[in-house]
Protein backbone atom coordinates (compact mmCIF):
# COMPACT_ATOMS: atom_id res chain seq x y z
CA UNK A 1 0.00 0.00 0.00
CA UNK A 2 2.66 2.04 0.59
CA UNK A 3 4.44 1.51 -2.53
CA UNK A 4 1.21 2.33 -4.62
CA UNK A 5 0.98 5.64 -2.79
CA UNK A 6 4.94 6.06 -3.49
CA UNK A 7 3.86 5.35 -7.31
CA UNK A 8 1.06 7.95 -7.52
CA UNK A 9 2.79 10.52 -5.78
CA UNK A 10 5.44 10.37 -8.26
CA UNK A 11 3.20 9.90 -11.47
CA UNK A 12 1.39 13.19 -10.63
CA UNK A 13 4.49 15.24 -9.71
CA UNK A 14 6.34 14.47 -12.99
CA UNK A 15 3.04 14.69 -15.01
CA UNK A 16 2.64 18.03 -14.22
CA UNK A 17 6.39 19.18 -14.28
CA UNK A 18 6.03 17.39 -18.13
CA UNK A 19 3.15 19.41 -18.72
CA UNK A 20 5.06 22.19 -17.87
CA UNK A 21 7.49 22.23 -19.34
CA UNK A 22 5.85 20.75 -22.92
CA UNK A 23 4.17 23.97 -23.12
CA UNK A 24 7.37 25.93 -23.04
CA UNK A 25 8.94 24.12 -26.08
CA UNK A 26 5.66 23.30 -28.02
CA UNK A 27 5.74 26.28 -29.95
CA UNK A 28 9.30 25.16 -31.31
CA UNK A 29 7.34 22.07 -32.79
CA UNK A 30 6.53 23.44 -36.03
CA UNK A 31 9.61 25.80 -36.55
CA UNK A 32 13.35 24.57 -35.11
CA UNK A 33 11.90 21.13 -33.69
CA UNK A 34 10.37 20.05 -37.03
CA UNK A 35 13.81 20.57 -38.65
CA UNK A 36 15.26 18.50 -35.29
CA UNK A 37 12.69 15.74 -36.43
CA UNK A 38 13.64 15.93 -40.28
CA UNK A 39 17.19 15.68 -39.42
CA UNK A 40 16.87 12.65 -36.64
CA UNK A 41 14.49 10.96 -39.30
CA UNK A 42 16.83 11.08 -42.13
CA UNK A 43 19.86 9.94 -39.67
CA UNK A 44 18.01 7.00 -38.71
CA UNK A 45 16.51 6.02 -42.55
CA UNK A 46 20.81 6.29 -43.20
CA UNK A 47 21.50 3.84 -40.17
CA UNK A 48 19.01 1.58 -41.57
CA UNK A 49 20.52 1.95 -44.62
CA UNK A 50 23.89 1.30 -43.60
CA UNK A 51 22.66 -1.85 -41.53
CA UNK A 52 21.14 -2.79 -44.68
CA UNK A 53 24.50 -2.76 -46.34
CA UNK A 54 26.68 -4.44 -43.39
CA UNK A 55 23.71 -7.22 -43.19
CA UNK A 56 24.16 -7.92 -46.23
CA UNK A 57 28.24 -8.41 -46.64
CA UNK A 58 28.81 -11.88 -47.49
CA UNK A 59 25.58 -12.75 -49.25
CA UNK A 60 25.76 -13.28 -53.22
CA UNK A 61 25.21 -10.30 -55.50
CA UNK A 62 21.87 -10.04 -57.59
CA UNK A 63 24.33 -9.86 -60.84
CA UNK A 64 26.33 -13.16 -59.53
CA UNK A 65 22.91 -14.80 -59.46
CA UNK A 66 21.67 -13.58 -63.09
CA UNK A 67 24.92 -14.93 -64.75
CA UNK A 68 24.70 -18.28 -62.67
CA UNK A 69 21.36 -18.75 -63.98
CA UNK A 70 22.43 -17.81 -67.90
CA UNK A 71 24.89 -20.47 -67.82
CA UNK A 72 22.64 -22.98 -66.44
CA UNK A 73 20.00 -21.74 -69.62
CA UNK A 74 22.53 -22.09 -71.75
CA UNK A 75 23.76 -25.64 -70.55
CA UNK A 76 20.27 -26.84 -70.89
CA UNK A 77 19.84 -25.44 -74.10
CA UNK A 78 22.66 -27.29 -75.20
CA UNK A 79 21.86 -30.56 -74.01
CA UNK A 80 18.24 -30.13 -75.85
CA UNK A 81 19.78 -29.38 -79.13
CA UNK A 82 22.49 -32.35 -78.88
CA UNK A 83 19.09 -34.65 -78.15
CA UNK A 84 17.03 -32.79 -80.90
CA UNK A 85 20.12 -33.32 -83.24
CA UNK A 86 20.29 -36.61 -82.40
CA UNK A 87 16.67 -37.24 -82.86
CA UNK A 88 17.02 -35.98 -86.04
CA UNK A 89 19.82 -38.59 -87.26
CA UNK A 90 17.52 -41.30 -86.21
CA UNK A 91 14.60 -40.03 -87.73
CA UNK A 92 17.00 -39.48 -90.99
CA UNK A 93 18.45 -43.22 -91.04
CA UNK A 94 14.88 -44.45 -90.09
CA UNK A 95 13.42 -42.41 -94.04
CA UNK A 96 16.74 -43.71 -95.74
CA UNK A 97 15.77 -47.10 -94.92
CA UNK A 98 12.10 -46.66 -95.60
CA UNK A 99 13.38 -45.27 -99.23
CA UNK A 100 14.67 -48.52 -100.18
CA UNK A 101 11.07 -49.69 -100.94
CA UNK A 102 10.00 -46.88 -102.70
CA UNK A 103 9.91 -47.54 -106.42
CA UNK A 104 12.79 -45.59 -107.54
CA UNK A 105 12.05 -45.69 -111.37
CA UNK A 106 8.97 -44.59 -111.26
CA UNK A 107 9.40 -41.74 -108.75
CA UNK A 108 13.14 -40.75 -109.56
CA UNK A 109 12.60 -37.18 -109.33
CA UNK A 110 10.61 -36.82 -106.52
CA UNK A 111 13.19 -39.08 -104.50
CA UNK A 112 16.31 -37.28 -105.69
CA UNK A 113 15.08 -33.95 -104.87
CA UNK A 114 14.14 -35.59 -101.17
CA UNK A 115 17.51 -37.37 -100.76
CA UNK A 116 19.35 -33.93 -102.10
CA UNK A 117 17.23 -31.84 -99.05
CA UNK A 118 18.28 -34.91 -96.72
CA UNK A 119 21.86 -34.85 -97.23
CA UNK A 120 22.36 -31.07 -97.16
CA UNK A 121 19.83 -29.24 -94.78
CA UNK A 122 21.92 -26.07 -94.09
CA UNK A 123 25.49 -27.65 -93.68
CA UNK A 124 28.57 -25.67 -93.05
CA UNK A 125 31.48 -26.38 -96.06
CA UNK A 126 34.96 -25.12 -95.49
CA UNK A 127 36.26 -25.42 -99.42
CA UNK A 128 39.46 -26.35 -100.55
CA UNK A 129 38.82 -27.64 -104.24
CA UNK A 130 36.58 -26.87 -106.80
CA UNK A 131 34.95 -29.81 -106.51
CA UNK A 132 34.01 -29.55 -102.69
CA UNK A 133 32.67 -25.95 -103.82
CA UNK A 134 30.78 -27.37 -106.60
CA UNK A 135 29.29 -30.28 -104.02
CA UNK A 136 28.50 -27.58 -101.72
CA UNK A 137 26.44 -24.61 -104.76
CA UNK A 138 24.48 -27.68 -105.42
CA UNK A 139 23.33 -28.43 -101.49
CA UNK A 140 20.51 -27.04 -100.26
CA UNK A 141 20.82 -24.56 -97.23
CA UNK A 142 25.01 -24.46 -97.52
CA UNK A 143 26.84 -22.26 -95.92
CA UNK A 144 30.03 -21.69 -97.49
CA UNK A 145 33.35 -20.46 -96.05
CA UNK A 146 36.60 -19.98 -99.03
CA UNK A 147 40.45 -20.60 -98.75
CA UNK A 148 41.54 -16.87 -98.14
CA UNK A 149 43.09 -15.61 -102.04
CA UNK A 150 42.34 -18.97 -103.88
CA UNK A 151 41.57 -19.29 -106.82
CA UNK A 152 38.30 -21.63 -107.48
CA UNK A 153 37.65 -22.88 -111.09
CA UNK A 154 34.18 -24.73 -111.54
CA UNK A 155 34.83 -27.63 -113.74
CA UNK A 156 31.50 -27.65 -115.74
CA UNK A 157 30.84 -26.13 -118.86
CA UNK A 158 27.40 -24.74 -117.85
CA UNK A 159 26.81 -22.36 -114.83
CA UNK A 160 25.64 -24.33 -111.40
CA UNK A 161 22.45 -24.14 -110.69
CA UNK A 162 21.12 -23.09 -107.39
CA UNK A 163 17.07 -23.57 -106.80
CA UNK A 164 14.65 -22.98 -104.41
CA UNK A 165 16.98 -22.43 -101.26
CA UNK A 166 18.87 -20.26 -99.82
CA UNK A 167 23.56 -20.31 -100.09
CA UNK A 168 25.65 -18.16 -98.13
CA UNK A 169 29.06 -17.58 -99.03
CA UNK A 170 31.85 -16.46 -96.80
CA UNK A 171 34.68 -15.59 -99.37
CA UNK A 172 37.96 -14.12 -97.95
CA UNK A 173 38.87 -12.39 -101.09
CA UNK A 174 38.93 -15.75 -103.37
CA UNK A 175 37.54 -16.10 -106.66
CA UNK A 176 35.36 -18.09 -108.51
CA UNK A 177 35.34 -19.10 -111.93
CA UNK A 178 32.37 -20.16 -113.31
CA UNK A 179 29.17 -19.02 -113.76
CA UNK A 180 26.17 -19.39 -111.23
CA UNK A 181 22.46 -19.32 -112.04
CA UNK A 182 19.65 -19.03 -109.58
CA UNK A 183 15.85 -19.99 -109.79
CA UNK A 184 12.52 -20.31 -108.56
CA UNK A 185 13.00 -18.49 -105.82
CA UNK A 186 16.92 -18.92 -104.36
CA UNK A 187 18.89 -16.94 -102.91
CA UNK A 188 22.37 -15.90 -102.48
CA UNK A 189 24.01 -13.85 -100.29
CA UNK A 190 28.40 -13.49 -100.61
CA UNK A 191 30.57 -11.50 -99.41
CA UNK A 192 34.67 -10.60 -100.48
CA UNK A 193 34.26 -12.58 -103.30
CA UNK A 194 35.70 -12.56 -107.04
CA UNK A 195 33.22 -14.13 -109.58
CA UNK A 196 34.53 -14.47 -113.00
CA UNK A 197 33.66 -15.13 -116.28
CA UNK A 198 33.82 -18.57 -117.87
CA UNK A 199 35.80 -16.79 -120.84
CA UNK A 200 37.63 -13.14 -119.97
CA UNK A 201 36.51 -10.53 -122.05
CA UNK A 202 40.15 -8.72 -123.27
CA UNK A 203 41.27 -6.29 -125.83
CA UNK A 204 41.78 -9.55 -128.70
CA UNK A 205 38.31 -10.15 -128.19
CA UNK A 206 37.58 -6.96 -129.99
CA UNK A 207 37.77 -5.23 -133.18
CA UNK A 208 38.70 -1.61 -133.70
CA UNK A 209 35.90 -1.60 -130.23
CA UNK A 210 33.19 -2.60 -132.38
CA UNK A 211 32.72 -6.40 -131.88
CA UNK A 212 32.75 -8.86 -129.19
CA UNK A 213 33.62 -12.41 -130.17
CA UNK A 214 32.14 -13.23 -126.53
CA UNK A 215 28.79 -15.28 -127.97
CA UNK A 216 29.71 -18.72 -125.69
CA UNK A 217 29.84 -16.43 -122.39
CA UNK A 218 27.51 -17.32 -119.61
CA UNK A 219 26.62 -14.27 -116.73
CA UNK A 220 28.49 -14.66 -113.83
CA UNK A 221 25.15 -14.44 -111.96
CA UNK A 222 22.18 -15.22 -113.27
CA UNK A 223 18.87 -14.49 -111.20
CA UNK A 224 15.55 -15.52 -112.71
CA UNK A 225 12.12 -16.71 -111.35
CA UNK A 226 12.02 -14.57 -108.35
CA UNK A 227 15.12 -15.27 -106.90
CA UNK A 228 17.45 -12.71 -104.84
CA UNK A 229 21.15 -12.27 -104.44
CA UNK A 230 22.72 -9.61 -102.00
CA UNK A 231 26.22 -9.48 -102.68
CA UNK A 232 28.95 -7.07 -100.03
CA UNK A 233 32.70 -6.05 -101.40
CA UNK A 234 32.59 -7.89 -104.03
CA UNK A 235 33.79 -8.42 -107.93
CA UNK A 236 32.00 -9.50 -111.09
CA UNK A 237 34.70 -9.38 -113.73
CA UNK A 238 34.44 -11.09 -117.56
CA UNK A 239 30.99 -12.55 -117.86
CA UNK A 240 28.42 -12.06 -120.73
CA UNK A 241 26.46 -10.16 -118.18
CA UNK A 242 28.22 -9.41 -114.49
CA UNK A 243 24.49 -10.23 -113.20
CA UNK A 244 21.53 -10.98 -115.38
CA UNK A 245 18.15 -10.37 -114.03
CA UNK A 246 14.82 -11.78 -115.50
CA UNK A 247 11.21 -13.11 -114.40
CA UNK A 248 10.51 -10.70 -111.14
CA UNK A 249 14.15 -10.80 -109.39
CA UNK A 250 16.08 -9.01 -107.40
CA UNK A 251 19.58 -7.94 -106.77
CA UNK A 252 21.35 -5.86 -103.94
CA UNK A 253 24.69 -4.43 -104.57
CA UNK A 254 27.20 -2.60 -102.14
CA UNK A 255 30.60 -1.85 -102.50
CA UNK A 256 30.53 -4.06 -105.66
CA UNK A 257 32.75 -3.36 -108.78
CA UNK A 258 31.63 -4.63 -112.07
CA UNK A 259 34.11 -4.66 -114.82
CA UNK A 260 35.16 -6.29 -118.70
CA UNK A 261 31.49 -7.36 -119.04
CA UNK A 262 29.20 -7.30 -122.57
CA UNK A 263 26.48 -5.58 -120.03
CA UNK A 264 27.55 -5.06 -116.89
CA UNK A 265 23.90 -5.41 -114.78
CA UNK A 266 20.93 -6.87 -117.14
CA UNK A 267 17.93 -5.65 -115.47
CA UNK A 268 14.78 -7.32 -117.46
CA UNK A 269 10.75 -6.23 -117.22
CA UNK A 270 9.62 -6.58 -113.68
CA UNK A 271 12.94 -7.22 -112.05
CA UNK A 272 14.94 -4.27 -110.16
CA UNK A 273 18.46 -3.39 -108.73
CA UNK A 274 19.59 -1.50 -105.84
CA UNK A 275 23.04 0.04 -105.44
CA UNK A 276 25.27 1.75 -103.42
CA UNK A 277 29.26 2.50 -103.49
CA UNK A 278 28.92 0.66 -106.83
CA UNK A 279 31.89 0.93 -109.79
CA UNK A 280 31.39 0.09 -113.01
CA UNK A 281 34.48 -0.23 -115.41
CA UNK A 282 35.29 -1.09 -118.94
CA UNK A 283 31.67 -3.03 -119.58
CA UNK A 284 30.10 -2.32 -123.49
CA UNK A 285 27.11 -1.08 -121.19
CA UNK A 286 27.29 -0.38 -117.86
CA UNK A 287 23.89 -0.82 -117.00
CA UNK A 288 20.64 -2.31 -119.45
CA UNK A 289 17.75 -1.16 -117.42
CA UNK A 290 14.06 -2.18 -118.43
CA UNK A 291 12.55 -2.17 -114.98
CA UNK A 292 9.92 -0.33 -113.96
CA UNK A 293 9.89 3.23 -113.06
CA UNK A 294 13.00 3.32 -115.28
CA UNK A 295 13.10 7.11 -115.98
CA UNK A 296 13.14 7.77 -112.50
CA UNK A 297 15.75 5.06 -111.76
CA UNK A 298 18.20 6.52 -114.30
CA UNK A 299 17.91 10.09 -112.92
CA UNK A 300 18.75 8.83 -109.54
CA UNK A 301 21.84 6.52 -111.31
CA UNK A 302 23.30 9.35 -113.48
CA UNK A 303 22.57 12.65 -111.05
CA UNK A 304 25.91 12.17 -109.03
CA UNK A 305 28.21 11.27 -111.76
CA UNK A 306 27.78 14.74 -113.35
CA UNK A 307 30.31 16.65 -113.40
CA UNK A 308 28.41 20.38 -113.38
CA UNK A 309 29.33 20.26 -109.22
CA UNK A 310 25.59 20.72 -108.32
CA UNK A 311 26.10 16.77 -106.81
CA UNK A 312 29.15 16.97 -104.75
CA UNK A 313 27.55 16.16 -101.37
CA UNK A 314 25.07 13.20 -102.92
CA UNK A 315 25.45 9.55 -102.56
CA UNK A 316 27.69 7.92 -105.26
CA UNK A 317 25.17 4.64 -105.92
CA UNK A 318 26.86 3.92 -108.43
CA UNK A 319 30.26 5.32 -110.03
CA UNK A 320 30.82 5.06 -113.90
CA UNK A 321 34.81 5.26 -114.33
CA UNK A 322 36.68 4.44 -117.66
CA UNK A 323 39.59 6.13 -117.03
CA UNK A 324 41.49 3.59 -119.10
CA UNK A 325 42.43 3.09 -123.12
CA UNK A 326 40.87 -0.35 -123.39
CA UNK A 327 37.75 0.90 -121.29
CA UNK A 328 36.94 3.84 -122.81
CA UNK A 329 37.08 2.23 -126.28
CA UNK A 330 34.93 -0.80 -125.04
CA UNK A 331 32.40 1.56 -123.45
CA UNK A 332 29.67 3.02 -125.35
CA UNK A 333 27.12 3.93 -122.70
CA UNK A 334 26.24 3.90 -119.27
CA UNK A 335 22.95 3.19 -119.03
CA UNK A 336 20.38 1.98 -121.86
CA UNK A 337 16.79 1.94 -121.31
CA UNK A 338 15.58 0.15 -124.50
CA UNK A 339 16.78 -3.50 -125.99
CA UNK A 340 15.25 -5.38 -129.35
CA UNK A 341 16.13 -8.43 -127.49
CA UNK A 342 15.83 -9.72 -131.49
CA UNK A 343 18.09 -7.82 -133.13
CA UNK A 344 20.29 -6.91 -129.71
CA UNK A 345 20.02 -3.48 -130.45
CA UNK A 346 20.42 -0.36 -127.65
CA UNK A 347 18.81 2.90 -127.71
CA UNK A 348 17.80 5.19 -125.43
CA UNK A 349 21.25 5.50 -123.54
CA UNK A 350 23.04 7.61 -121.79
CA UNK A 351 26.51 8.89 -121.43
CA UNK A 352 28.20 11.11 -118.61
CA UNK A 353 24.83 12.12 -117.47
CA UNK A 354 23.79 13.01 -121.43
CA UNK A 355 21.36 11.14 -123.82
CA UNK A 356 23.82 9.93 -127.26
CA UNK A 357 22.41 8.31 -130.18
CA UNK A 358 24.99 5.58 -130.83
CA UNK A 359 25.72 4.57 -134.63
CA UNK A 360 24.10 1.82 -135.72
CA UNK A 361 27.31 -0.02 -135.82
CA UNK A 362 27.36 0.63 -131.94
CA UNK A 363 24.22 0.07 -130.79
CA UNK A 364 24.57 -3.69 -130.58
CA UNK A 365 27.11 -6.19 -129.46
CA UNK A 366 25.67 -8.74 -132.01
CA UNK A 367 25.10 -11.29 -129.21
CA UNK A 368 23.14 -14.25 -131.27
CA UNK A 369 20.91 -15.16 -128.07
CA UNK A 370 20.61 -11.31 -126.37
CA UNK A 371 17.75 -12.63 -123.78
CA UNK A 372 19.55 -15.42 -122.77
Amino acid sequence: MHRTQSFCSFFVFHRSFFCKAWSRVSPCVAGKGAATYLQASSTMKRHASQRTVNNGEGETSPTVDVDSRQKATERRLRDELADVTKQLEQAREIVCELLKFVDRKRYAAQLSALEKNMMGGGGLFLTTTAAELEKALRTPGSRIVLLENHHYVLETSGPIKISRTHVSILGNNATIEGSISLTHNATLDACDVTFLGLKNVSDEDEVDGKAWNCTSLLPCIEVTQNSRVYLRNCRLVGGRDGLYLGIESEVQLRNVAISDCIRGIYEGVGCRAFFSGCTMTGNCFHLVLLGEDREAHVEALTAPNKSDGTTENSEILVRFSDTSDSGKKRTRADIAVDHNPITDVYAKCIHGGKRVELPEELATCGLSDPVY
